[in-house]
This record gives C-alpha cells, sequence and structure tokens, in this order.
C-alpha cells in the first residue's frame, strides 16, 4: 500500500492537478453564461474546456503507460520497489484520463448550481468502488493490483455519472 499510495498516486495526481486548475478557472464563465441563459455558450465553454483538458490528460496518460519505469526511475530511486511501483504506475495511467474529466465535469456541475450532484454521483462510485474491492481483495491473489482496479472503477464511475448528469441539466452533446 505504501508504493501504491506514497509512489504511484502521487505521480498519477500530477496531470490530474492541471486538470483541477483548469476547472477552478472556468467555473465563472460557466456561471456566467449559464445565468445569462445563454446555454449555447455554455455548451461552447464545456466543450473547450474539456477539450483543452483532455489535451494535457490523455498524453499523460500514455507517456506514464509507456514511460512508468523511467519515471519512477527518476522520480523514486529505490531499486527494491521499482518493478512494483512502476506496473502499478502502468495499471493506474488510465485513470488519469477519468479523473481529469470527472474533476471538470465537477466544476460543470458547480458552475450551473448543481453542487449536490457530484457529491452524489461521489458516494454512488464510492459503494460500486467497495463492492468491486472487496470481493476481489478476498477471492483474487491480485494483491495490490485490488486497489488500481478499484481506483480506476471509481474514476470511471464518477466520470461517466458526472458527464451524464451534464449531458441531463446541459443538454450537453460530446462530438
Amino acid at each position: 500500500y505504501g508504493i501504491f499510495a506514497g509512489k504511484t498516486v502521487v505521480v498519477v495526481n500530477i496531470p490530474i492537478a492541471i486538470a483541477s486548475a483548469v476547472s477552478t478557472a472556468m467555473i465563472p464563465t460557466i456561471s456566467g453564461t449559464f445565468a445569462t441563459g445563454d446555454m449555447e455558450a455554455t455548451r461552447d465553454r464545456v466543450t473547450l474546456a474539456i477539450r483543452t483538458t483532455m489535451l494535457i490528460a490523455i498524453p499523460s496518460a500514455v507517456g506514464m503507460g509507456v514511460l512508468a519505469r523511467p519515471i519512477m526511475m527518476l522520480l523514486f530511486p529505490q531499486r527494491d520497489s521499482l518493478d512494483l511501483a512502476s506496473s502499478l504506475l502502468q495499471a493506474l495511467s488510465v485513470s488519469v484520463v477519468f479523473y481529469s474529466l470527472s474533476t471538470l465535469t465537477n466544476a460543470v456541475l458547480q458552475g450551473i448550481g448543481r453542487v449536490n450532484r457530484p457529491v452524489i454521483n461521489a458516494a454512488s462510485a464510492l459503494v460500486l468502488q467497495t463492492v468491486v474491492l472487496i470481493p476481489l481483495l478476498i477471492f483474487t491473489n491480485f494483491n495490490q493490483y485490488c486497489m488500481v482496479a478499484a481506483t480506476i472503477v471509481y474514476s470511471l464511475a464518477m466520470c461517466v455519472m458526472n458527464h451524464h448528469s451534464v449531458v441531463r441539466f446541459l443538454e450537453y452533446r460530446q462530438e
């Protein structure tokens, strides 16, 4: 768990932090266009924010997946945990895209005044994550990879539920 939380998650959170900054910066713009009733401009701002975030998140996820070992060698050069940390980073790299998109859609939902919806979605995703994690821990020998699988399930569930909420409240259509 120390390698997972202390190394892998730390590296994965770097591009997610950038997505969080983009999300925070766009809340006032979305709130303004939504408050004036300009739904087309609101949807355009959401599209632009998603494009910008994905321009950061997708290459980051691919880079982390492909260059996991060199990244871990550079940041955490302990030889005894290098192989495990690298393989955990490779497996968890896909969650960068999901977490980045869910962070962005959280901001969109907050910007349009639906502040409770991300909390409800997070609670639902947490329940789903727990339902997946417990059987994996009990019935498999995946060890640390159970946490990776549960983290990916959580990030994917948040991404899907938040996207569904944005589609419902803004009549948004992803290109």
